[in-house]
Parts: C-alpha cells; structure tokens; sequence
C-alpha cells in the first residue's frame, strides 16, 4: 500500500531545477556570440572601416591569432587522426 502511495506522489519541478544539457548551453552562447560578430562586422562594413579595423586588429594582435590558430590546428589534427585510428580498429 506504502508503494502505490508513493507511485502516485508526483514530483513538481520548480522553475530553476530544470536540467539543461551542458553541450546545448555551450552550443546557444557560441551561437550568440557568433552572431553579435556578424552584426559587429555588419556595421563596421556599412561604416566603411570594415577593411582599416581588421588591419589594425591583425597588426596589434599578430602573433596571438596565429599561436590560437597553431593550436587550434594541431589540437584538430590530433582528435583527426585519433578518430580516424578509432574508426579503423
């Protein structure tokens, strides 16, 4: 009797205890800001100093993009030829 009781408890889910998944969450802020860059180089193009900003920012900033770039290359190159080891055996 204490079982069937029990089964006919339901659970209310309260506004803040719903589970989002981790990957959704990541997936929605890369969206986001994606598309604020979109519109940011949107509005430096309609300004006409698209061209002049992404010369100023390549010559500050140089030697960071192309060590995240380096990394972000051998890193996918790595997981690339682990999945293809993977898919093989």
């Amino acid at each position: 009797m204490s079982e069937t009781r029990k089964n006919k408890k339901k659970k209310k889910k309260s506004l803040f205890s719903i589970n989002l998944d981790f990957l959704k969450v990541v997936r929605l802020v890369f969206l986001i800001f994606l598309a604020v860059c979109l519109v940011y180089l949107y509005y430096l193009h309609t300004k006409g100093i698209l061209l002049s900003t992404m010369d100023t920012l390549w010559k500050k900033h140089q030697k960071m993009i192309e060590m995240i770039l380096g990394i972000t290359a051998y890193t996918g190159f790595v997981f690339y030829l682990g999945y293809q080891k993977g898919k093989k055996g």
